[in-house]
Formats: structure tokens, sequence, C-alpha cells
């Protein structure tokens, strides 16, 4: 009786986590102006008093590859944050990039030793969420103008920034990292036979509209990276003249379909013609760089980093201010705040949270160079939302 009590302690305490991070927090911050880091934090210590319970009845802790990286990393940022005498206030806060993942790898091993039978009640919650998405989305769209009065945010919200959904503000690539693994689940489940439902292949269309709607550009890339992937693959199946004609064809047509959209083809002829040393570190010094040309300053205008330059140098979060550029991601800030190493073990870390879904090898590659794209456009490993969103893809949840 104890056992089946406390394992639906389990499965409550998951999908109220679940409705905190998809559902609640774009009302939460834009009426009633919790602010994002705090929301944030307080969700990642929810998790943490989940994981802390689960020690507390078991009597004793899980470890994992993915796990102890994440603990290596939480000793990297707090040796570097020695090493550059960086304030403690600091060095504390920026543990949540190492905290946050760690959690959610742990929370997905209670899942899978656990049995916890909810994978039904998840992928209700998950169906539920992707199809609020758009009707929320077109609101935000057309009646910007309109919502806008009745903010009670404590940043200012643009209308670019306003296509959120339910998700945190300005969490467009979070909203676009949830779509794009919600329709990997599918693609993977129909590839192993597991789903059959012509359903499905509406759900797939309809995502795909969502992703169009929205301003994360690097989803609708990832969007067409995956239909022109796959479309490969069908095609290789009949390996013939014809069938590599077709990719060619089809990858033509793709690269031809994404230049009609005027912000992808703009940023194409931009970065064709500046994506250079000379270009790059007088963009950086006169401040209208992008994220290459950040790269590239780094590399040839910067000192090589091995431990960086501390914790939250990039981005002084105690004033709110950045060093030098507004444009960061996960690998621009860990490269600078944690060295090569730091951003090394983040990347091993975060592969080893994805080979411990037990996804096929070919699905592992795919998904992880799909994470190296928002690596390189945002700060992943401290989104909760966007580590919580791999227990889509959890293959030992299915089995349950």
């Amino acid at each position: 009786m104890l056992k089946i009590k406390i394992t639906t302690l389990y499965s409550f305490l998951i999908l109220s986590v679940a409705i905190l991070i998809y559902l609640l927090p774009g009302y939460t911050q834009f009426f009633l102006g919790v602010p994002s880091t705090a929301y944030a934090l307080g969700l990642t210590f929810f998790i943490c008093l989940i994981v802390f319970f689960d020690i507390l009845v078991r009597k004793r802790i899980i470890l994992n590859k993915a796990i102890i990286a994440f603990l290596f990393l939480s000793i990297i940022i707090v040796v570097s944050g020695f090493v550059n005498r960086t304030e403690f206030l600091k060095v504390l806060l920026y543990l949540n990039f190492a905290a946050t993942p760690l959690v959610i790898s742990y929370l997905i091993e209670i899942l899978n030793k656990r049995n916890l039978f909810i994978r039904t009640q998840l992928s209700r919650l998950f169906f539920i969420i992707v199809l609020i998405q758009l009707p929320f989305v077109v609101l935000q769209k057309y009646f910007y103008n309109f919502l806008i009065q009745f903010s009670n945010a404590n940043q200012v919200i643009s209308e670019v920034d306003f296509m959120f959904g339910t998700f945190a503000l300005k969490a467009d690539h979070a909203l676009g990292f949830f779509l794009i693994i919600y329709l990997l689940s599918i693609i993977f489940k129909i590839k192993s036979g597991k789903l059959k439902n012509k359903i499905n292949y509406f759900t797939l269309i309809y995502i795909s509209f969502i992703i169009v709607i929205i301003e994360s550009n690097l989803t609708k890339v990832i969007l067409l990276l995956i239909i022109g992937y796959y479309f490969a693959l069908w095609v290789f199946k009949k390996i013939s003249i014809f069938g590599i004609f077709l990719v060619v064809l089809g990858g033509f047509f793709l690269f031809k379909l994404a230049m009609t959209s005027r912000v992808i083809e703009s940023q194409m002829d931009h970065y064709t013609r500046t994506l250079n040393k000379e270009y790059s570190i007088k963009a950086v010094e006169r401040g209208y760089e992008k994220r290459p040309h950040i790269v590239i300053y780094q590399l040839n205008n910067e000192s090589f980093k091995w431990i960086g330059n501390g914790p939250y140098d990039y981005y002084n979060i105690l004033k709110g201010e950045f060093k030098r550029t507004i444009h960061f991601s996960q690998i621009i800030w860990f490269y600078n705040d944690l060295g090569l190493i730091g951003l090394i073990l983040g990347v091993i870390a975060l592969f080893l949270v994805i080979k411990n879904l037990n996804l096929g090898r070919e699905s592992t590659w795919l998904f992880m160079g799909i994470m190296i794209l928002y690596l390189f456009m945002t700060n992943v490993l401290g989104d909760v939302s966007m580590m919580f969103s791999l227990l889509l893809l959890n293959n030992k949840l299915e089995n349950n």
C-alpha cells in the first residue's frame, strides 16, 4: 500500500512539474510579473526536492555517466570562479547550468528505475500542450498591441519576442525546441513501427505549421533539415541513379523553399559576405555583430582560454549587463566563462544525457546534431523547459 502511495505521489509531482514548465510560466510572468529567472530557479529547486525525496526514500544515490559529468562541470565552475576570483554569488548562480541538467537527468533515472506508470498521462499532457500552442501563438502574433497593455512583466517585450505560446516570456527557442522534440518523437515511433495511426501524420503537419509561424528561425531551419534528412533516407533505400537525382533535386527544392523567407535569405547573404576575421573584429568592436562573428573574434582577437574568465564574466547577472555584446549562446558563453575545458565537458555531458535516452544510434547522432545547433543559438543547459523536454524521447519510459 505504501509503495502504491509513493508511486502515486511521484506521478503527481512529475505531472505538476510539466504543467509548471509548459502551461503556467507565460501567464505568471506576463500578468503577475513573476521574474523569469526567479521562476526558472524555483522550478529547478522543485525538481531538486523530488530528487532529494527519492534519495531519502531509496536511501542511496543514483549515478550514471551523465550525472557524473555534470558533477565534474560543477567542479569546473567552482575552479574557474576560484582562479578568476569571481564573486561567490555569481559562482553560486552559475551552478544552475550544471544543476538543471543534472536534476533532469536524475529525474529521468527515477522514471526509469521506479517503473512509474505515467506514460499515458504524460503523453496526453504533452499532446494537449502541443495543441494549444497554435491558438496562443496566433493571438500573440495578431493582437500584440492589445495584449501588451495588460503586461506586468519586469522586462520589455517587443513584438518579435511576443510569440512564446504558453512558455516563458521570450522563450521562442524553447517553444521551438519542444515542438521539434515532439515531432522527432513521433517520427522515431513511426520508424520503429510503434505508431501507425493517421492522426500522427496530421500532428506532424500541425507542429510544422506552428514552427513556420513562430519567430525562431533556427527551428525553421532544423525542421527543413529533418525533412531533408528523412527524404534522403527514403530515397537511398531505393538506391539508383534516379534515387540520387531525386535527393539532389529535393535538396535544391528545400534550399529554394528556405530562400523564400526574406529573413533566411538576408541572413544567408549577410553571412556569405561577412564571415571573415577583419569584418568580425570590426563588427564586435562597433556592436553590430552576429553569433558567428563573436566566435571568430574570440578565436582571433582574444587570448586562448583553458579555464575561462570566470562565471558570469560574459554577462554580469548581478548588474544585468553584458561585457561586450548582447548576443550569446551556450557555446559562446561557456568558452568565455569556463574556457575550452568547461565547453567540452558541457557538450560531452549533454551527449551522455541523450545517449541515456536509449534511442537508436542513428537517432542519437541526429538529435545530438540538432542540440549543437541550439547550443550555438541559446543557453540550453540552464533552460529547465528545454532539458525537461528530453522526457519526450525517453525510450525506457515508453516501455513502462
